[in-house]
């Protein structure tokens, strides 16, 4: 499930990039 979580984390820091036009920088 860990690997899902991770999909979630990247798949949200996506749209968020998207959105506001800026890259977000996942937090490892």
């Amino acid at each position: 499930l860990e690997n899902n979580l991770i999909v979630v984390e990247i798949l949200e820091a996506a749209i968020t990039s998207h959105k506001t036009g800026k890259v977000v920088k996942l937090k490892n």
